[in-house]
């Protein structure tokens, strides 16, 4: 995918007051799916999701910048994904976070409900014990499902 598809592909979901979480490219030359996962740092509908849909389509169309046949799938990035970007973990306060933190054999995973996110850490608590966690230190961060 071009650098220019992925540019026009983010200022319309900008537009729709939305963020581009993660834009995933697959399949073969003849059945292409682009999956645009959105978020906002409100609540996310449906509505926004169709709305950012159409427009994509219709600049993907209008920009003829795409000359095979392809899918466009539009999204949340539900729970299973990834938070990456520090406005996301804001949305999830109150909610059980499963951190990673450090790679090889500095690795650690750390867990607890998310109580507050300040400028450059997130503050978790785990049985009545606080701690804080820069993000900087944070490698990959899910969001623990509630079931």
């Amino acid at each position: 995918m071009t650098d220019v598809l992925k540019a026009l592909l983010v200022e319309i979901v900008e537009r729709h007051n939305a963020h581009v979480v993660d834009l995933v490219f697959r399949g073969e030359r003849n059945s292409q799916v682009i999956e645009l996962f959105v978020d906002s740092e409100g609540p996310l509908t449906t509505d926004q999701c169709a709305e950012i849909s159409r427009d994509s389509l219709a600049m993907i169309e209008e920009a003829k910048a795409l000359h095979n046949p392809f899918r466009l799938v539009v999204s949340s990035p539900g729970i299973q994904r990834p938070l990456k970007f520090p406005w996301q973990y804001r949305k999830h306060v109150g909610r059980d976070l499963i951190l990673h933190c450090g790679t090889g054999a500095m690795a650690q995973t750390t867990s607890g409900k998310l109580v507050k996110v300040q400028d450059d850490t997130v503050v978790l608590e785990t049985k009545g014990v606080q701690k804080s966690v820069s993000f900087s230190e944070i490698s990959e961060a899910t969001v623990k499902a509630p079931w």
